[in-house]
């Protein structure tokens, strides 16, 4: 099962064995059981894509950033968001 869940600049989601060059990490996980719960708190927590997206999971933020530090604090918030859901954590989506 794909471990690495990661980004691209335009907030697509995807997932894979390996980081690709100039996508960012969402989350890492060790083993199967953990990759499964990382699929399953990113599947519910990103934004589900509509019209030429549609199919496609987003970092909710991403795609309406006004330039790469908003885009970058769109990203940061979303990873802490998947570290606590998948640690079974409190979610907490602060600015």
């Amino acid at each position: 099962m794909d471990n690495i869940a990661f980004a691209w600049a335009s907030g697509l989601i995807e997932f894979g064995d390996t980081l690709p060059d100039g996508a960012l990490p969402i989350a890492v996980a060790a083993d199967d059981v953990q990759a499964r719960k990382m699929r399953d708190s990113i599947e519910i927590l990103a934004r589900h894509g509509k019209g030429p997206s549609k199919g496609k999971l987003l970092v909710p933020g991403i795609p309406e950033a006004s330039n790469q530090q908003a885009a970058m604090k769109a990203l940061t918030r979303f990873n802490k968001v998947i570290f606590a859901d998948m640690n079974d954590q409190p979610r907490v989506w602060e600015e």
